[in-house]
């Protein structure tokens, strides 16, 4: 009788392994940081503030202001650090801190931009026609993102606005693809309904 070829361990499996391990690694340095142990805290930092500096410069379009947003987001994360109670899914609750952070960056801007339209001189005012209804699309984009459900806005975003893709998307939010492909298909039905006179691409 032919003897059955030994398993070989797939790259998924590999890949799960690892994240398990990087999980229980997270849980440790939180257990720690939460003791009061600012090397724990510090450690934290350095595995996952790059994520956080590459996200954030994606949904901004400014490296400085994706910085500043990260600094505050960790500063935020390091006051809080207690309330994080599923230590292993440290990752998960650390990026939606800095997610809810950027949001609030692209609502402050539109805001801002509605109310001070800046020309160059020597703009004609087909110019700043364009600039206005650049102005209101990006206002409606951010307010029908803001009526999303929390789940259905951070999948959006990190697919849509961040450029994920969906493996990086589950790493950052302990979600199951197949979970994550449907957030983003439902959250762009919801905005497509808001918005029908914009484009939107599911990107599954």
């Amino acid at each position: 009788m032919p003897t059955a070829p030994p398993s070989v361990t797939t790259g998924a499996t590999l890949r799960a392994l690892r994240e398990a391990e990087e999980q229980r690694h997270d849980a440790t340095l939180v257990t720690r940081a939460v003791a009061g142990d600012a090397a724990a805290f510090a450690e934290l930092v350095a595995r996952h503030r790059p994520w956080c500096v590459r996200v954030a410069a994606r949904l901004l379009d400014c490296r400085d202001e994706a910085e500043d947003v990260v600094q505050v987001s960790l500063a935020r994360a390091h006051r809080a650090i207690g309330q994080c109670v599923h230590r292993e899914q440290f990752a998960p609750w650390l990026r939606r801190i800095l997610l809810r952070r950027c949001y609030s960056v692209h609502e402050r801007r539109a805001r801002r931009e509605r109310w001070v339209r800046r020309l160059e001189p020597g703009d004609h005012e087909v110019g700043a026609d364009r600039e206005a209804r650049r102005v209101e699309a990006r206002m409606d984009v951010t307010r029908a993102l803001a009526t999303l459900p929390p789940a259905y806005r951070d999948a959006v975003a990190m697919r849509l606005l961040a450029g994920l893709d969906y493996r990086e998307m589950t790493a950052a939010t302990g979600v199951g693809c197949s979970a994550l492909k449907m957030r983003v298909q439902r959250g762009c039905a919801r905005l497509r309904h808001a918005l029908p006179h914009l484009r939107h691409d599911d990107a599954a």
